[in-house]
């Protein structure tokens, strides 16, 4: 039996190479509840007292800086393009900072989505991906009712946003117009 030749031999390496399976890059994301970024104290003292502890850097979700992690919530649009959502607020519940009086710092996300997010509405149900930071933000953006300024305390930016799996949509109300009564 003669030798394969350098060139047979390549390729065979190489063919064995792409049938390996490819390595991790990263590891999956840790899912997280709302709760993970409250401050400790928060809900069982006055917000007041709550919030200074805030501001002294004492964050209940600070072991999660830096972490990739998944958290799911409700969308609320700050930069987009027609239905594409490049950056948004990640809020707790469906109504908040525009309906509803806006949560703590520590319960807003302020997520750049990238690649853009096709956003249905406003307050969709999302499950967003990335990197955990610390960043306290101010930011403006024009809702219906006005300008709104809200304030942060965590980022995650080149984020992967996807539909929601465990929270349901925000209830939409029903038009009087469209439903006869019985």
């Amino acid at each position: 039996m003669r030798p394969l030749k350098r060139s047979a031999r390549i390729a065979i390496a190489m063919a064995a190479l792409a049938l390996m399976p490819a390595p991790v890059s990263a590891a999956e994301p840790r899912p997280i509840t709302w709760e993970a970024l409250r401050d400790a104290a928060q809900g069982r003292q006055p917000a007041a007292a709550a919030l200074d502890k805030l501001a002294a850097g004492q964050r209940q979700g600070a072991g999660l800086l830096g972490q990739e992690i998944a958290i799911e919530g409700y969308l609320l649009p700050v930069d987009k393009e027609g239905d594409n959502v490049y950056e948004f607020m990640l809020v707790p519940f469906a109504g908040a900072c525009s309906h509803m009086p806006q949560p703590p710092s520590n319960q807003i996300v302020h997520v750049f989505a990238r690649p853009a997010y096709p956003a249905r509405e406003v307050y969709e149900p999302v499950r967003v991906s990335g990197t955990l930071r610390a960043e306290r933000e101010t930011t403006q953006f024009f809702m219906i009712d006005g300008v709104k300024v809200v304030e942060t305390d965590f980022t995650i930016g080149q984020a992967a946003v996807e539909p929601a799996t465990s929270i349901k949509p925000a209830i939409k109300p029903r038009n009087p117009l469209l439903h006869k009564a019985k």
